[in-house]
């Protein structure tokens, strides 16, 4: 014969309450805040420097290669400030924010928001209303017309306002449109690039005409020192 299973005795009296944890004296709590207020910095700035201008420094690259891949613009890299070997923690830390084209780049996070905000919604306002105007005579059959309709071209006095005349007045607006479309785009495009080659390139030019003139002069020296030793053997 089994044995009846027998069940383990539950008590009816509740569990104890957890022991709240005694709160730190007034000095210990002050040590403890200014530790952690003050070690908040020191995980903040790395931090600000790996994610914030890691990832402006790689926007600003993706826009240089959009700048030469689409529009056809020159768009150096500057040479940005790199760390002596063998430097500190530190220091490497710290030599992107002494470098004045990260600063141009998290700028350019900014700029190139509102620049390119700007150029996205001219462009898809300019196409939606080429494309829509031109086809609306298509898809006009497809909208219920009746004599309580107010149209665009009644509002504006346009023929008899119509479906007729709603549908050469869109026709014209969109050839208007696609007629203007190459100059505003052009212009929408030249505002966003001008503003990022400004911030992310002027520098490269300005490191470019430096080395072209050091270049220069380091030629200028070596040809007088070739100068005189031909002088010099000359004279001997």
């Amino acid at each position: 014969m089994t044995e009846p299973l027998t069940l383990p005795m539950t008590s009816d009296q509740p569990a104890p309450a957890p022991v709240p944890p005694v709160p730190p004296s007034l000095g210990r709590r002050v040590l403890l805040d200014s530790g952690y207020n003050l070690a908040a910095f020191v995980i903040a700035l790395p931090a600000f420097v790996v994610t914030v201008m890691g990832i402006a420094r790689g926007v600003a690259h993706v826009e240089r290669l959009r700048m030469r891949s689409l529009l056809g613009r020159p768009a150096p890299s500057p040479a940005y400030a790199v760390a002596q070997g063998g430097s500190g923690g530190w220091r490497r830390v710290l030599t992107p924010l002494r470098d004045p084209q990260s600063w141009l780049d998290l700028s350019w996070g900014i700029a190139g928001f509102i620049t390119g905000t700007i150029a996205f919604v001219v462009t898809l306002t300019w196409w939606s209303t080429a494309v829509g105007g031109l086809s609306y005579w298509f898809w006009q059959q497809w909208i219920a017309f009746d004599e309580e309709n107010v149209t665009l071209a009644g509002l504006i006095g346009f023929g008899d306002g119509g479906p007729g005349a709603e549908s050469l007045l869109y026709g014209l607006v969109g050839l208007v449109a696609l007629v203007t479309g190459p100059l505003v785009l052009r212009l929408a495009a030249t505002v966003h690039a001008g503003t990022a080659s400004v911030l992310l390139c002027s520098r490269a030019e300005l490191q470019g005409e430096v080395r072209r003139i050091a270049g220069g002069r380091d030629a200028a020296r070596v040809a007088e020192a070739a100068h005189l030793n031909q002088r010099t053997l000359v004279e001997v």
